[in-house]
């Protein structure tokens, strides 16, 4: 966040993962890959079964050549 890599790329314990925390470790962890980001794999699955992360049907990860090639769009 704010330029800096994250210095964590592990997950948290389960029954401290809230919404809140889930949308700002995908923020903090906005660089990785969720194949290989336990933290970002952590909270997108989070997202996902709250109804808070849509994910676009046949994107599953990102192309190893293009980090940013996911589609996620966020439910308000």
């Amino acid at each position: 966040m704010f330029g800096l890599p994250p210095l964590d790329h592990g997950a948290v314990p389960e029954e401290t993962l809230t919404t809140a925390r889930a949308h700002r470790m995908m923020q903090e962890h906005m660089e990785c890959q969720v194949t290989t980001c336990r933290a970002r794999a952590q909270a997108r699955s989070k997202l996902v079964s709250g109804g808070q992360l849509v994910l676009q049907a046949g994107v599953c990860s990102p192309a190893p050549q293009n980090p940013k090639a996911t589609v996620d769009r966020w439910v308000s």
